[in-house]
């Protein structure tokens, strides 16, 4: 699934002393009767707790959502959101933050008119929900979610949120890197952007990469690209690698890495070539290279290897890069220490 299309806020209910007032789903094929089950099935929940425990219940989590309760401040209301679980909690509660606070422009409690919400006032809020909901991979929500992330793995190393245009930083946190080296960092990333765009479009795979993937003899690295901002997890083996390159996915609230990488598991390898030790270019099998691509390969181990000696690294083992637009393709790169080679192979459709 591209980034592009995930909204992940699934349904939002309102209550009224515990009868449901308002409705807002996704799925537009869920019926009436469905929101008055669940609307009765989650007031008998918060009821419950309130009259066998010290406090209301707001935190509710299943397999695959999370529900969240929260109050309508100087009203009688509750509303409870209910999202996919792959976002984090401190980024659902930004989310309910922001529609109680449209909720209270539209003065929500005047809304009321006898037991449910006025149909044309209806669709006001469902807009302000879905407007909502269609901000979440803003720079802002993915800072709330990278604090909150950063807090949880204590054996994470790196964690940043640049975004390379404005050469501004939204998040940073890490452990062992210089001053020195961080202004390396920022400029290979900006390297990385130009040099790879350059190469995924003179193969003509696409316009650019969505997540480049970096493994190391005792490092991980993974960075996740949406519009201009880079999203950046680093350890030194601290976290295995599997998980290093799932953290700029929950930090965008997208499905897990695991699931996005199986778009690219059936992709046919379309070429393979070998990039000796005097940066030649021959093929091994299928197509050929054309005749900038030896230069353009180049240019991109460059940016990476830059990147990778700013942490204070030798080199690493496999690069894996992952464009999603306008269809799945793949590049994957690997070194060969023996015959002191790259293997560069070319997947798609």
């Amino acid at each position: 699934m591209r980034t592009g299309s995930i909204i992940i806020l699934t349904e939002v209910y309102l209550l009224k002393e515990g009868v449901n007032v308002f409705h807002y789903a996704k799925d537009k094929n869920l019926t009436t009767d469905h929101a008055i089950l669940s609307s009765g099935l989650f007031s008998a929940i918060r009821q419950f707790s309130e009259s066998t425990r010290s406090s209301a219940i707001d935190f509710l989590a299943s397999k695959d959502e999370i529900f969240i309760y929260d109050i309508i401040e100087n009203t009688d209301l509750i509303i409870i959101c209910i999202f996919e679980n792959n976002i984090q909690q401190s980024v659902a509660r930004e989310i309910i933050h922001e529609i109680k606070t449209q909720m209270k422009k539209l003065e929500v409690k005047k809304l009321l008119h006898g037991d449910m919400l006025d149909p044309k006032k209806a669709n006001r809020l469902t807009k302000t929900i879905t407007d909502t909901a269609k901000n979440l991979l803003s720079v802002e929500y993915q800072v709330v979610a990278a604090k909150e992330i950063f807090e949880e793995q204590v054996d994470l190393s790196y964690l940043l949120l640049y975004d390379y245009k404005a050469e501004k930083i939204h998040f940073f946190e890490s452990f062992n890197v210089s001053s020195e080296n961080q202004v390396r960092q920022f400029d290979a990333y900006k390297q990385i952007q130009k040099t790879f765009t350059k190469l995924i479009s003179s193969q003509k795979l696409g316009k650019n990469f969505r997540t480049i993937v970096v493994i190391g003899e005792n490092f991980s690295l993974s960075i996740n690209k949406y519009k201009s901002v880079f999203n950046v997890a680093y350890s030194d083996n601290n976290l295995m690698s599997h998980e290093i390159l799932e953290l700029p996915f929950k930090i965008m609230s997208l499905p897990s890495f695991t699931d996005y990488e199986k778009n690219f598991d059936n992709l046919p390898k379309r070429s393979s070539w070998i990039l000796d030790r005097k940066s030649k270019l021959k093929t091994n099998e299928g197509e050929p290279p054309y005749w900038d691509s030896a230069e353009n390969i180049i240019n991109a181990l460059t940016s990476i290897e830059s990147l990778i000696v700013s942490f204070e690294k030798d080199g690493f083992d496999e690069i894996k890069i992952f464009i999603d637009e306008p269809r799945y393709k793949q590049i994957i790169i690997t070194k060969n220490y023996m015959l002191d080679q790259k293997i560069v192979e070319m997947y798609y459709d």
